[in-house]
């Protein structure tokens, strides 16, 4: 809608499932300063900048845009898995991988079929009010499976609470 164009609207949705990761990324890498692993958070972001140029020069000319799409997402992600493997060797945090990958992922899975199928799409002619009803109901989708997973999960044993060691 915003650029009046259906190539734009197909990137913004392929870059937005990386959007998660480099929220998750730009936290653990803040933690990881915070804790005084300044010099490593350094050398990762450098090595991941190295990395990105690399597979720029190889993927661009062969997939176009695409390719750089699957650059950012592959780094972004191999910049989190290093931050966050350092993390969790300096503070032992324990991950749940139910309760912080799968819980989300299935319920914002549930609300993006809920959307595609409830509402009918107009693609760029889509008027403001159409779109913001689509994002409210969504985001609703989302927190109401979200809570309905965490009800059934922790109602079935799925979920076990651990102590945090610090």
């Amino acid at each position: 809608m915003v650029y009046g164009s259906w190539e734009a609207g197909r990137y913004i949705a392929v870059l937005s499932s990386v959007v998660p990761i480099m929220y998750l990324d730009h936290v653990t890498d803040a933690i990881l300063k915070g804790i005084g692993e300044q010099v490593y958070s350094m050398w990762v972001n450098i090595t991941d900048s190295l990395l990105s140029i690399v597979l720029i020069w190889f993927l661009l000319p062969k997939m176009g845009i695409i390719g750089y799409a699957v650059a950012i997402i592959i780094m972004e992600a191999y910049n989190f898995v290093l931050s966050m493997m350092r993390l969790r060797k300096r503070i032992r945090i324990r991950i749940s991988v139910f309760s912080s990958v799968l819980s989300p992922f299935a319920s914002a899975l549930v609300s993006s079929l809920l959307v595609r199928t409830l509402f009918v799409r107009q693609g760029s002619g889509a008027s403001v009010g159409w779109l913001a009803s689509e994002i409210v109901f969504s985001v609703s989708a989302f927190i109401f499976a979200d809570r309905l997973i965490f009800i059934l999960s922790h109602g079935k044993g799925i979920v076990r609470k651990e102590k945090c060691k610090v």
